[in-house]
């Protein structure tokens, strides 16, 4: 459902092959698959009401590097992969600062098990800090393992994504953490944790830069 050809003879077959470790990872808590018939569908049975959908929790982001790679893909298998590194660099900054997009949450004082949205009244049964932490690390890993195998197929060295998997979990438990406020400030805005929790190398900080740039 991202609208890839990989039986043609463009470079989608290419760029199947760099996404492929990205399209396997697990469905992010607590989201659940089903099949009807010919159909997939996604569901995330802790908002009220359930949510039913035929794409997958991740699909945006999936579409999002699909685009990058066919800016720097050739039909050749040819690319740049410092200049891909580089704009999944930027997606890796819009993923850590854009908190806002998970909602504000707090316990309901009415029913513990419950969190409700500060802003909108939607109410949940799951714990948004740990969901939110699930699907953001689940992004940052798909960037890091496409990242990867560019690389590898660049032939670029060093170190081609800024955070190591135990940084990138970090980090997500920190957005996680960041989302749910108490009752008293539930008002306030998540904030976005610094990106690094750890010192980069040298050429990590280099791709960094420039992806600020």
């Amino acid at each position: 459902r991202i609208g890839m050809d990989i039986d043609g003879a463009g470079s989608d077959h290419i760029i199947f092959d760099l996404l492929s470790s990205a399209l396997k990872l697990g469905l992010p808590v607590p989201w659940e698959v089903k099949q009807e018939g010919k159909r997939l569908l996604f569901i995330n049975p802790c908002v009220q009401p359930p949510l039913q959908s035929e794409d997958h929790p991740l699909q945006q982001l999936h579409i999002e590097v699909l685009e990058v790679l066919r800016r720097h893909v050739g039909a050749d298998g040819s690319l740049c992969a410092h200049d891909i590194c580089i704009e999944l660099g930027r997606k890796l900054q819009h993923i850590a600062g854009d908190v806002g997009r998970h909602g504000t949450w707090s316990r309901s004082s009415e029913a513990p098990d419950r969190y409700l949205n500060c802003r909108t009244s939607e109410c949940r049964t799951d714990n948004p800090a740990m969901s939110v932490a699930c699907q953001v690390g689940l992004e940052i890993t798909a960037l890091r393992e496409v990242s990867r195998r560019v690389a590898r197929r660049g032939s670029m060295h060093g170190q081609a994504f800024p955070l190591s998997e135990d940084e990138g979990w970090l980090m997500a438990a920190r957005i996680g953490a960041a989302v749910v406020c108490s009752n008293e400030n539930s008002e306030q805005q998540p904030r976005p944790p610094a990106l690094s929790p750890a010192p980069l190398s040298p050429e990590s900080k280099v791709i960094y830069a420039r992806a600020d740039a």
